[in-house]
């Protein structure tokens, strides 16, 4: 029986240190592409599109909302919602998205963007300042996200 117990532990570590790996890859991830982006949007311009914001934010997003699941902020029912928003996040950027799943994906996006902002807001901890003002617009323009309707 202790022998099944060692295995237990054996397997348990090697989840958490695969966990660990994870975690610090999308960390990874999100700096990165603060490091790359050039967000041009301005959500306050006189007639602002969904899918430009969408656009200038998505490649920091889509790893962010990643970190927000590995992190464990989140239960199943946030996680199954994080994972349609990356589903339909990763249509919508390629343009293989209906009308319909850009529609779904505003109002599953309003369910998590609270959960996405945390973890931007984690992630901003660790990082230098010019990160942190993309990381900054990237969270103004994913508050102006959630308030769109669909």
């Amino acid at each position: 029986m202790s022998k099944k117990t060692k295995e237990e532990k054996k397997l348990a570590k090697a989840e958490r240190k695969k966990n660990k790996a994870l975690k610090r890859e999308k960390f990874n991830q999100v700096v990165a592409a603060t490091k790359t982006a050039n967000i041009q949007f301005d959500p306050d311009s006189a007639q602002p599109k969904f899918v430009d914001g969408f656009n200038s934010i998505w490649q920091i997003l889509q790893p962010a909302l990643e970190y927000a699941e590995l992190i464990r902020i989140t239960g199943p029912k946030a996680d199954a919602i994080i994972r349609t928003v990356l589903d339909l996040g990763a249509r919508i950027s390629t343009g293989n998205a209906s009308a319909q799943e850009q529609s779904l994906f505003i109002q599953k996006y309003d369910a998590v963007w609270g959960i996405a902002s945390q973890a931007l807001e984690i992630i901003k901890t660790f990082t230098d300042d010019k990160a942190d003002v993309v990381i900054d617009k990237v969270i103004d323009i994913g508050d102006w996200m959630a308030s769109q309707k669909a």
